[in-house]
């Protein structure tokens, strides 16, 4: 079995492309650190038949959704402001993880997805979604940068979401719990959120 600095090694540009199209480059870094360590922590779970590939996909995937479910839980307290509608963001999602070896949460997989998705959004929605949603700029100051009225932001925004709901609807099939969250998912086509 390969020793955890040889698989960082063998893998650590791979993972550090995918992480740089799902999350803001001042946070890669630290993505991939985390991606890393979860994976010397969880070595001895690889399995000798187990495609370390897959292993490490699945990892990388959890560690982004976990990245912006720790940034969602900050962005009220920090803003002082009510939060994104959950629904809204987290509504039709995208691709089937049964091909992947280990344990993963649909609903985690599905949220990392979404910010390679929004790239598909036409401006000017695409800029106040990324901003607002995944690089954690509060309204205020995004209305101010963008030449907004706040409820002049807030509605772009709640249309930028809506059309990231298209795009996902256009990919994926999602099948939802009863809390709202993502059980399972399959994709329709390939899209931006597989590179």
């Amino acid at each position: 079995m390969a020793s955890d600095q040889e698989i960082a090694r063998r893998f650590v540009d791979g993972v550090r492309r995918f992480v740089g199209t799902r999350v803001p480059s001042s946070d890669v870094d630290d993505v991939v650190q985390d991606v890393f360590v979860r994976v010397s922590r969880g070595l001895n779970q690889l399995r000798g038949s187990e495609r370390p590939e897959a292993w490490i996909l699945a990892i990388t995937r959890k560690t982004i959704a976990n990245f912006y479910r720790k940034r969602q839980r900050q962005l009220p307290a920090a803003s002082g402001e009510a939060g994104p509608e959950a629904s809204d963001e987290s509504a039709p999602q995208p691709g089937n993880l049964s091909r992947y070896a280990g344990e993963h949460d649909v609903h985690e997989e599905v949220l990392s997805l979404l910010r390679p998705m929004a790239d598909e959004i036409a401006e000017p929605y695409r800029t106040a979604l990324i901003k607002a949603d995944f690089e954690n700029v509060s309204q205020r100051q995004l209305a101010h940068e963008l030449g907004l009225s706040e409820s002049g932001l807030k509605s772009r925004v709640q249309r930028a979401r809506k059309l990231l709901g298209g795009v996902l609807q256009r990919c994926c099939e999602v099948e939802f719990g009863g809390e709202g969250r993502a059980v399972a998912f399959t994709r329709l086509r390939p899209c931006r959120c597989d590179s």
